[in-house]
């Protein structure tokens, strides 16, 4: 089965302040979609991963399956494109100048669930995907209801 993550996120500036991340799973050829809302005070990036993270953790590690992730943010793409967490995990979660990686545990999870996953194909990809005015709409919901 074929399974599509889309994420989004309420803020784009880079700081780290309150904003409200979503995904949204759909499975290809199935009436069937998942999606949730949650606020955090994070950065731009770091919001992304736990967005992504808590996308992954809805699926069963030993059930096969393909996964797109459809993410608009064109860093977290590459570096997950270029396999750079399987680089940084061999080199004590540290980039080629020996400084620590930024959000470094959800860089791990995101390893944990996807390159030792080995019943699972995921692909990354950019997109600023067509359900981003739906899920715009749901985040402002989420933090109206906060309020």
């Amino acid at each position: 089965m074929h399974t599509h993550i889309y994420i989004s996120l309420s803020s784009k500036a880079p700081k780290v302040q309150d904003r409200t991340i979503g995904y949204l799973i759909t499975a290809e050829k199935r009436e069937y979609s998942k999606e949730d809302y949650t606020i955090v005070e994070a950065s731009w990036q770091r919001a992304f991963l736990i967005a992504v993270n808590a996308a992954l953790d809805r699926f069963n590690p030993s059930v096969p399956c393909e996964i797109t992730i459809h993410m608009p943010d064109k860093g977290i793409v590459y570096d997950f494109n270029k396999s750079l967490p399987d680089r940084w995990q061999m080199n004590a979660w540290r980039n080629k100048r020996g400084k620590e990686i930024q959000n470094r545990d959800q860089w791990q999870k995101l390893y944990n669930q996807t390159y030792m996953a080995r019943s699972w194909k995921v692909e990354m990809i950019f997109d600023l995907h067509k359900y981003m005015n739906y899920m715009d709409q749901q985040m402002e919901r989420a933090e109206d209801r906060a309020v």
